[in-house]
């Protein structure tokens, strides 16, 4: 994962600030990369990691706090927002954002019921419904797997509620590191 940058281009001739300020969307809870103190301000890992970055870099941050990833994507790509720290790279999300080297990787986990047995990867997912939180990396590796019926959640915790109610065969998420 890394950090997406959309910022416009100061106007021609015009004097760059003096300190540069940036609009920083988040989702609210995606721990241990996200979550809110008790104060309701952004912490974790890739809000440490941002606050390293513009502590040296003299950036003033301007935190903006979503209910979830799709909402702060949008808000990147409306132009309401100018970066999302630790947001992973894809080839479509390239196409309009621009990345810093990545800070780390992440597996995507495949989460099944226990009682199924005949699930260990990718290719035993043809036929079943699968789902993912949406605007996610593994809805993206999902979508160009055939035979998948994806099902798309907002958050983590409703994809496992449907896993584990019998509503889908497996649920899809990047690993998390506790």
């Amino acid at each position: 994962a890394a950090t997406a940058l959309i910022w416009p281009a100061p106007a021609q001739g015009a004097a760059a600030p003096a300190t540069l300020e940036v609009r920083v969307a988040v989702p609210k809870a995606y721990p241990p990369h996200y979550s809110l103190d008790e104060t309701g301000h952004p912490q974790g890992f890739a809000v440490d990691i941002l606050e390293t970055v513009a502590a040296a870099a003299g950036l003033k941050v301007h935190y903006q706090i979503y209910d979830n990833w799709a909402e702060a994507i949008q808000a990147l790509s409306d132009g309401q927002a100018d970066l999302i720290p630790n947001l992973g790279i894809t080839p479509e999300r390239q196409e309009y954002m621009d990345f810093t080297l990545p800070v780390e990787t992440q597996d995507i986990t495949l989460f099944v019921r226990a009682t199924t047995k005949d699930i260990r990867g990718l290719r035993d997912l043809t036929g079943r419904a699968v789902g993912t939180r949406s605007a996610s990396q593994a809805e993206h590796i999902l979508r160009q797997t055939e035979g998948i019926h994806l099902r798309l959640y907002l958050t983590p915790a409703e994809g496992l509620r449907q896993l584990l109610a019998g509503q889908v065969d497996a649920y899809a998420e990047p690993r998390l590191i506790f």
